[in-house]
């Protein structure tokens, strides 16, 4: 254990050397600390790459942690490992973060005549046109080529 002690200050005086924002440099501690007290009685410096794949399989499977919080122990442990003790372990490249795909931002035509075609009701469709064309209108750079297309299906007096 006074081998991991020894091996977590001068990470700690590693990471004060780095030109990291304030709460990334405690995070970065914290995420070895807490590799450290997932296997107590082994050194980090000891661990193998197995090891420390393992318990990013933990972290993510069991402890079910979100995308962003995984990605933030797999870099503090890479630069632990990859950068502080020069080993560059495979497993940096091939660990996988399934991260959730956002919506878009902007759907496009197609898109706009599917959803539009998906609702019954026409009530819900000229309030659906109605936006779309107020925001093809007061939006102009994320509609460049808003048309009337999309809403059709209104009939005109």
């Amino acid at each position: 254990m006074t081998r991991t002690c020894k091996t977590y200050n001068d990470y700690v005086v590693f990471v004060e050397s780095k030109a990291l924002r304030g709460r990334s440099k405690q995070e970065y501690l914290r995420q070895v600390r807490k590799l450290a007290e997932y296997y107590p009685s082994r050194s980090l410096g000891a661990l193998c790459e197995r090891q420390v794949f393992d318990y990013l399989i933990f972290r993510r499977d069991e402890q079910k942690l979100r995308p962003s919080t995984l990605n933030q122990a797999v870099v503090a442990l890479r630069m632990f490992y990859r950068d502080f003790l020069k080993r560059d372990w495979p497993l940096w490249t091939q660990f996988e973060i399934r991260r959730d795909q956002p919506l878009p931002v902007v759907l496009t035509r197609d898109e706009t005549r599917r959803l539009l075609r998906a609702i019954r009701s026409n009530r819900f469709k000229a309030i659906l046109c109605l936006i779309y064309h107020w925001l093809a209108h007061f939006q102009p750079p994320l509609f460049p080529s808003a048309s009337s297309a999309a809403c059709a299906w209104v009939k005109q007096p």
